[in-house]
């Protein structure tokens, strides 16, 4: 196997409101692909100013409050780029301007639409989120 030559540092954050999860789904290559709000770093941020940006740039949500909850500890290989190793931050969020439950953005763009679900924690299962960490994450979240 050839050894990814690039680290991909991704944050991402965990909405809950009422035991629902934020959960956002957009289209990747023509594909749905269900996962949490977030993306990469980029030169001269953190993880957290990451989060913060994401939030508001997909959202328009304001983050007030991030909290770490989780970074990857294993090897994880893109499943989009395979040269590129992962390494994911999770932090569960708080926002000033809290929508209600039937809240869903605009399109955000040309490259992808993006759809809200507000997803139970008590139902959500791993296999309802397409990425493997953030199926990880599902199952933390629940135990």
């Amino acid at each position: 196997m050839k050894q990814p030559s690039n680290f991909n540092l991704r944050a991402y954050g965990l909405l809950l409101v009422e035991d629902k999860l934020l959960v956002m789904e957009e289209s990747f290559l023509g594909e749905p692909i269900y996962k949490f709000p977030g993306g990469g770093v980029e030169f001269g941020e953190g993880p957290k100013d990451t989060v913060v940006r994401e939030m508001e740039e997909e959202l328009g949500l304001k983050v007030c409050e991030a909290d770490h909850f989780y970074t990857t500890e294993n090897f994880v290989q893109s499943a989009f780029k395979k040269e590129d190793q992962l390494i994911s931050i999770y932090y569960k969020v708080k926002v000033s301007n809290l929508p209600d439950l039937n809240f869903n953005p605009e399109d955000k763009g040309d490259w992808k639409e993006v759809a809200l679900h507000w997803m139970d924690l008590n139902e959500i299962g791993p296999e309802d989120l397409s990425l493997p960490v953030d199926r990880k994450v599902v199952e933390m979240l629940k135990s």
